[in-house]
Protein backbone atom coordinates (compact mmCIF):
# COMPACT_ATOMS: atom_id res chain seq x y z
CA UNK A 1 0.00 0.00 0.00
CA UNK A 2 1.72 3.67 -0.88
CA UNK A 3 1.45 6.04 1.83
CA UNK A 4 0.87 9.49 1.20
CA UNK A 5 1.75 12.50 3.58
CA UNK A 6 0.77 15.92 2.44
CA UNK A 7 3.30 18.19 4.48
CA UNK A 8 2.63 21.76 4.47
CA UNK A 9 5.83 23.90 5.12
CA UNK A 10 5.55 27.87 5.78
CA UNK A 11 9.58 29.38 5.06
CA UNK A 12 9.60 32.65 5.52
CA UNK A 13 11.99 34.57 3.10
CA UNK A 14 15.04 36.09 3.45
CA UNK A 15 14.31 39.70 4.20
CA UNK A 16 15.71 41.67 1.55
CA UNK A 17 17.33 45.34 2.28
CA UNK A 18 15.26 48.33 0.97
CA UNK A 19 16.86 50.75 -1.14
CA UNK A 20 15.79 54.17 0.17
CA UNK A 21 14.67 56.82 -2.38
CA UNK A 22 16.38 59.93 -2.01
CA UNK A 23 13.42 61.92 -3.15
CA UNK A 24 10.77 61.82 -0.27
CA UNK A 25 8.99 59.25 -1.52
CA UNK A 26 6.77 56.87 0.36
CA UNK A 27 7.63 53.69 1.62
CA UNK A 28 6.15 51.66 -1.63
CA UNK A 29 8.86 53.19 -3.73
CA UNK A 30 11.68 51.43 -1.21
CA UNK A 31 9.77 47.79 -1.88
CA UNK A 32 10.18 48.12 -5.53
CA UNK A 33 13.39 45.92 -6.56
CA UNK A 34 16.08 48.28 -7.92
CA UNK A 35 16.47 46.95 -10.69
CA UNK A 36 13.03 48.11 -11.51
CA UNK A 37 13.07 51.30 -10.35
CA UNK A 38 16.74 52.20 -12.50
CA UNK A 39 15.20 50.95 -15.47
CA UNK A 40 12.18 53.09 -14.88
CA UNK A 41 14.09 56.43 -14.46
CA UNK A 42 16.79 55.07 -16.98
CA UNK A 43 13.73 54.71 -19.61
CA UNK A 44 12.20 58.15 -18.60
CA UNK A 45 15.35 60.13 -18.02
CA UNK A 46 16.52 59.10 -22.25
CA UNK A 47 12.84 59.66 -23.36
CA UNK A 48 12.69 63.84 -21.04
CA UNK A 49 16.44 64.08 -22.37
CA UNK A 50 15.57 63.82 -26.55
CA UNK A 51 12.03 66.19 -25.78
CA UNK A 52 14.96 68.96 -23.74
CA UNK A 53 17.06 68.86 -27.06
CA UNK A 54 14.39 69.20 -29.34
CA UNK A 55 12.94 71.99 -27.44
CA UNK A 56 16.71 73.35 -26.58
CA UNK A 57 17.24 73.10 -30.42
CA UNK A 58 14.22 74.24 -31.81
CA UNK A 59 14.07 77.54 -30.41
CA UNK A 60 17.79 77.67 -30.78
CA UNK A 61 17.47 77.18 -34.53
CA UNK A 62 14.34 79.84 -34.93
CA UNK A 63 16.67 82.65 -33.05
CA UNK A 64 19.33 81.69 -35.44
CA UNK A 65 16.37 82.22 -38.32
CA UNK A 66 15.50 85.48 -36.96
CA UNK A 67 18.67 87.15 -36.32
CA UNK A 68 20.34 86.20 -39.70
CA UNK A 69 16.87 87.42 -41.59
CA UNK A 70 16.07 90.19 -40.11
CA UNK A 71 20.11 91.41 -40.58
CA UNK A 72 20.12 90.51 -44.12
CA UNK A 73 16.56 92.28 -44.71
CA UNK A 74 17.79 95.18 -42.51
CA UNK A 75 20.95 95.67 -44.91
CA UNK A 76 19.20 95.43 -48.00
CA UNK A 77 16.04 97.89 -47.16
CA UNK A 78 15.82 101.55 -46.50
CA UNK A 79 16.81 103.11 -43.23
CA UNK A 80 13.60 103.04 -41.75
CA UNK A 81 13.19 99.53 -42.16
CA UNK A 82 16.63 98.76 -41.35
CA UNK A 83 16.14 100.14 -37.89
CA UNK A 84 13.27 97.96 -37.60
CA UNK A 85 15.15 95.22 -38.85
CA UNK A 86 17.85 95.23 -36.60
CA UNK A 87 15.60 95.55 -33.30
CA UNK A 88 13.73 92.64 -34.36
CA UNK A 89 17.19 90.99 -34.98
CA UNK A 90 18.24 91.94 -31.58
CA UNK A 91 14.97 90.13 -30.30
CA UNK A 92 15.87 86.91 -32.22
CA UNK A 93 19.38 86.90 -30.63
CA UNK A 94 18.11 87.20 -27.62
CA UNK A 95 16.10 84.27 -28.10
CA UNK A 96 19.05 82.47 -29.68
CA UNK A 97 21.48 83.79 -26.50
CA UNK A 98 18.96 82.18 -24.21
CA UNK A 99 18.32 78.88 -25.78
CA UNK A 100 22.11 78.39 -26.05
CA UNK A 101 23.19 79.83 -22.78
CA UNK A 102 20.43 78.10 -20.38
CA UNK A 103 19.34 74.77 -21.84
CA UNK A 104 17.55 72.20 -20.46
CA UNK A 105 19.65 69.55 -19.25
CA UNK A 106 19.01 66.14 -18.84
CA UNK A 107 21.79 63.42 -17.14
CA UNK A 108 20.86 59.79 -18.80
CA UNK A 109 24.55 58.41 -17.72
CA UNK A 110 25.77 57.57 -14.22
CA UNK A 111 29.57 56.84 -13.34
CA UNK A 112 30.33 53.07 -13.53
CA UNK A 113 31.03 50.42 -10.86
CA UNK A 114 28.03 51.96 -9.08
CA UNK A 115 26.09 49.62 -6.60
CA UNK A 116 22.24 48.68 -7.65
CA UNK A 117 21.31 51.42 -4.96
CA UNK A 118 23.96 53.56 -5.62
CA UNK A 119 23.02 53.68 -9.22
CA UNK A 120 19.07 54.31 -8.09
CA UNK A 121 19.70 56.37 -6.19
CA UNK A 122 22.00 58.50 -8.65
CA UNK A 123 19.10 58.49 -10.84
CA UNK A 124 17.00 59.78 -8.54
CA UNK A 125 18.72 62.84 -8.29
CA UNK A 126 19.17 63.41 -11.84
CA UNK A 127 15.11 63.37 -11.97
CA UNK A 128 14.81 65.44 -8.75
CA UNK A 129 16.98 68.16 -10.16
CA UNK A 130 15.41 67.79 -13.95
CA UNK A 131 12.17 68.82 -11.98
CA UNK A 132 13.38 71.51 -10.24
CA UNK A 133 14.77 73.15 -13.17
CA UNK A 134 11.14 72.27 -15.25
CA UNK A 135 9.40 74.12 -12.07
CA UNK A 136 11.42 76.72 -12.32
CA UNK A 137 10.94 77.37 -16.04
CA UNK A 138 7.41 78.24 -15.07
CA UNK A 139 8.60 80.75 -12.51
CA UNK A 140 7.33 84.42 -12.60
CA UNK A 141 10.98 85.48 -13.39
CA UNK A 142 11.25 83.78 -16.56
CA UNK A 143 7.75 85.78 -18.01
CA UNK A 144 8.68 89.07 -15.96
CA UNK A 145 12.95 89.44 -17.60
CA UNK A 146 11.85 88.78 -20.85
CA UNK A 147 8.89 91.51 -20.80
CA UNK A 148 11.06 94.23 -19.48
CA UNK A 149 13.56 93.55 -22.28
CA UNK A 150 10.98 93.45 -25.08
CA UNK A 151 8.79 96.25 -23.66
CA UNK A 152 12.11 98.32 -23.28
CA UNK A 153 13.08 97.20 -26.66
CA UNK A 154 9.90 98.57 -28.37
CA UNK A 155 9.57 101.86 -26.13
CA UNK A 156 13.48 102.65 -27.50
CA UNK A 157 12.09 101.80 -31.28
CA UNK A 158 9.08 103.97 -30.69
CA UNK A 159 10.35 107.16 -28.35
CA UNK A 160 13.65 107.39 -30.08
CA UNK A 161 12.80 106.51 -34.08
CA UNK A 162 9.25 107.35 -33.57
CA UNK A 163 8.54 103.64 -35.04
CA UNK A 164 5.79 102.74 -33.10
CA UNK A 165 3.78 100.70 -35.63
CA UNK A 166 7.21 98.35 -35.72
CA UNK A 167 7.78 98.81 -32.22
CA UNK A 168 4.59 97.57 -31.31
CA UNK A 169 4.45 94.36 -33.74
CA UNK A 170 8.51 93.82 -32.46
CA UNK A 171 7.14 93.54 -29.16
CA UNK A 172 3.91 91.34 -29.53
CA UNK A 173 5.75 89.12 -31.53
CA UNK A 174 8.67 89.02 -29.51
CA UNK A 175 6.23 88.21 -26.23
CA UNK A 176 4.54 85.53 -28.21
CA UNK A 177 7.12 83.76 -28.94
CA UNK A 178 9.05 83.78 -25.37
CA UNK A 179 5.21 82.85 -23.80
CA UNK A 180 5.17 79.91 -26.68
CA UNK A 181 8.64 78.94 -25.55
CA UNK A 182 7.56 78.57 -22.11
CA UNK A 183 4.89 77.12 -22.61
CA UNK A 184 5.73 74.05 -24.46
CA UNK A 185 8.86 74.06 -22.32
CA UNK A 186 9.44 70.38 -21.39
CA UNK A 187 7.02 69.45 -18.25
CA UNK A 188 7.32 65.54 -18.07
CA UNK A 189 10.53 65.61 -15.10
CA UNK A 190 7.53 66.89 -12.56
CA UNK A 191 4.63 64.71 -13.59
CA UNK A 192 7.15 61.69 -13.33
CA UNK A 193 8.26 62.29 -9.67
CA UNK A 194 5.01 63.09 -8.50
CA UNK A 195 4.66 59.26 -9.92
CA UNK A 196 7.53 57.74 -8.97
CA UNK A 197 7.26 59.37 -5.01
CA UNK A 198 3.77 57.14 -4.99
CA UNK A 199 5.41 54.33 -6.11
CA UNK A 200 3.42 54.03 -9.32
CA UNK A 201 5.88 52.78 -11.92
CA UNK A 202 4.85 49.54 -13.02
CA UNK A 203 7.64 47.80 -10.66
CA UNK A 204 8.62 44.68 -9.77
CA UNK A 205 7.60 45.28 -6.13
CA UNK A 206 8.78 42.93 -3.40
CA UNK A 207 5.29 40.41 -3.20
CA UNK A 208 4.51 37.13 -1.83
CA UNK A 209 5.11 34.04 -3.83
CA UNK A 210 4.47 30.77 -3.45
CA UNK A 211 5.12 27.29 -4.83
CA UNK A 212 4.03 23.34 -4.34
CA UNK A 213 6.80 20.59 -5.26
CA UNK A 214 6.80 17.12 -3.93
CA UNK A 215 8.80 15.63 -1.16
CA UNK A 216 10.06 12.31 -0.12
CA UNK A 217 8.62 11.60 3.43
CA UNK A 218 10.57 8.67 5.02
CA UNK A 219 11.48 5.30 2.51
CA UNK A 220 8.38 4.76 1.14
CA UNK A 221 6.29 7.96 1.61
CA UNK A 222 5.95 11.12 -0.85
CA UNK A 223 3.87 14.27 0.05
CA UNK A 224 3.45 17.99 -1.57
CA UNK A 225 4.94 21.08 0.05
CA UNK A 226 3.68 24.05 0.17
CA UNK A 227 6.13 26.91 0.56
CA UNK A 228 5.16 30.51 0.88
CA UNK A 229 8.10 33.43 0.69
CA UNK A 230 7.87 37.36 1.34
Amino acid sequence: MCAFTFCFVFVPGVARAECRNVVDGERDVDAIGEAARARWLREFLEEERRDAMFWNVGFATAGAIGLAGNLVWGALASYDVRVSRYFAAAAAGGLLFLSVTNPLRVKTSVPAGLSPCAEVQERERVLLGVAKDETKRRSALYHVVPLVFNVASGLTLGLGYGHWRNAILNTALAELVTELRIFVAPQGARTALRRYRHGDIGGDGAKAAWTIAPIVVGQNGTGVAFTLAY
